[in-house]
């Protein structure tokens, strides 16, 4: 606001007017907290880098447990195992009872890290942090520092399992390593910790209370062993927690505790196995995947899922087996078990529930589905919210959106809701008008007529053809996709349609088609393209 000091009637001296401005505090409390959040074009490079990172380390375990599986190891490591300890795992299966022979197996495991660990007598500490998580940082800090780390080769790794000398990864490594030498199905696990993506802080130092013994609390590495009669993977920390169990909901091995998840963060488990086959066994491991976990992979979005699966499949070098069904049919009941989640925000982006409040407007509950659960509001006395299950949840589209996708309205259907939507134009204001949503079962695939014998083809009332889906193209005809197709095909005087692929938007709200080819009959295929390769390269 502002006030007026009047003064006393001094010579020389008028009125004095004085503005007071309140300090805002939201906006104090933003420039605050904005002080140390990142750019957008940092997010973007922490994103890519937490990509390279995580290949890095993939492939690093990718490699370890080719090395594992030497032949030459393999003959030394048998030797420590004695023909008891074999027998135990490798039980006959007990017709009346298989869980007997499930408990001869995990004795069996039992003793073999009692022998591991009379063989490791000496386990050096990691080097500065090892594999476990660094900041953004110490990324920053060891990028302008130009020293050299050693390489470790694999001769010098192969010497390191034989005589049980080496930190505690190479530890874990060479224990897999004895139990493929007993013929005993085990996958070597690791739990990749690149640096977190998600974390937009420009600070990222760790609190100084975080030690080394809360780093190597949880482990990097880990074991798992197949079990014929359980149909199910065994989990065996034969170093850190030494510990063996099947796990259920959740694992012993998921760290806990502020200290510990600095440096461990559980998003990545990769299993390794013998035949140099590569899975992504989280789900195994993180008890709250969906609600949590996922937020944290570079997966929560398709680009970084299709990613992943490309990674995945470049690293996996066997064909599919039995084993592979029996686990994907544990993770499918573990999704289901998993539940709806108990906060606002864990809900928030879920693959499998939405809230009623982040329904769409263009979206709506399918006909006889109800809400799978309630969310009660934390701090709000009788504030319930309704949760559905997204396969409930219906999209709806406009008749001309539906067109798009290459499908037309069947006769006689009706709309499922009726919204606004704003209209501008190109003179005046920005109008309102009614829009009818159509579900897909509303649609049915649009045919377009088929050319005639001499190529002619049907256009609409620009004299174009649009060919928005590959349906859209008639069945005797193809779609030739070049800057100079309508200048070959007019050059050869064939019958051809200019084809609308999509449209781009310019200022003033105007739309333009995009003519990005053409489409012609099949028989002429050939000359168009021969055609075109002339007019390119004269």
């Amino acid at each position: 606001g502002s006030s007026r000091a009047m003064g006393n009637e001094v010579a020389g001296v008028e009125d004095i007017s004085v503005e007071i401005k309140p300090s805002s505090k939201r906006n104090s409390d933003a420039r605050r907290t904005s002080r140390n959040v990142c750019s957008n074009e940092e997010r973007k490079r922490r994103k890519y880098f937490h990509m390279l990172y995580l290949v890095c380390l993939m492939v690093h375990g990718f490699i370890r447990n080719e090395w594992i599986n030497s032949k030459r190891l393999s003959r030394k490591l048998s030797n420590l195992v004695p023909e008891k300890v074999f027998e135990l795992l490798h039980p006959q299966k007990d017709e009346e009872l298989p869980l007997r022979s499930t408990r001869k197996l995990l004795d069996g495991l039992k003793k073999c890290m009692e022998l591991w660990q009379k063989h490791w007598k000496i386990t050096k500490k990691y080097d500065n942090e090892g594999l476990y998580m660094r900041t953004w940082k110490e990324i920053e800090m060891s990028a302008n520092n130009k020293r050299k780390f050693k390489t470790l080769k694999r001769s010098d790794f192969l010497r390191a399992v034989s005589k049980g000398h080496g930190d505690p990864d190479i530890s874990v490594q060479g224990f897999v390593a004895m139990l493929r030498a007993c013929n005993v199905n085990a996958r070597l696990i690791m739990s990749c910790q690149p640096p977190d993506f998600t974390n937009m802080k420009i600070d990222t130092s760790l609190n100084g209370n975080n030690a080394y013994k809360d780093m190597v609390k949880y482990p990097i590495f880990w074991c798992e062993v197949w079990d014929k009669f359980s149909k199910k993977w065994i989990t065996v920390d034969p170093v850190n927690l030494k510990t063996i169990e099947q796990v259920r909901l959740h694992s012993k091995l998921a760290p806990k505790g502020v200290a510990c998840c600095e440096r461990n963060m559980l998003r990545y488990v990769i299993a390794y196995d013998r035949k140099y086959g590569c899975r992504d066994v989280t789900r195994r491991y993180a008890q709250w995947m969906n609600s949590k976990v996922r937020k944290r992979r570079i997966t929560k979005d398709d680009f970084g899922e299709k990613w992943f699966r490309k990674v995945i499949t470049a690293l996996h070098h066997r064909k599919r087996t039995k084993i592979d069904d029996y686990e994907d049919q544990y993770f499918f009941q573990r999704d289901e078990s998993e539940g709806i989640p108990d906060s606002v925000q864990d809900l928030k982006n879920h693959p499998y529930y939405v809230l009623e409040q982040d329904i769409k407007q263009t979206q709506i509950v399918k006909p006889g589905c109800k809400e799978c659960g309630y969310l009660k509001v934390h701090g709000k006395v009788g504030k319930v919210l309704k949760v559905y299950a997204k396969r409930d949840i219906a999209d709806l589209k406009s008749a001309r959106q539906w067109y798009m996708n290459g499908r037309i309205l069947k006769t006689g259907s009706r709309c499922k809701k009726v919204i606004k939507r704003t209209v501008g134009r190109p003179k005046g204001e920005a109008e309102e008008e009614d829009e009818r949503l159509y579900s897909f079962e509303d649609t049915e695939l649009y045919i377009p007529p088929l050319a005639s014998a001499s190529g002619e083809i049907t256009k609409n009332t620009f004299g174009n053809i649009e060919v928005f889906a590959p349906t859209m193209i008639p069945g005797n005809c193809c779609l030739v996709e070049n800057p100079v197709a309508i200048k070959a095909a007019r050059f050869l005087g064939v019958e051809f349609a200019p084809a609308v692929t999509s449209f781009k938007f310019e200022r003033g709200s105007t739309v333009k088609p995009v003519l990005s080819g053409i489409v012609v009959a099949k028989w002429l295929r050939e000359a168009i393209e021969t055609a075109i390769d002339g007019i390119e390269f004269i």
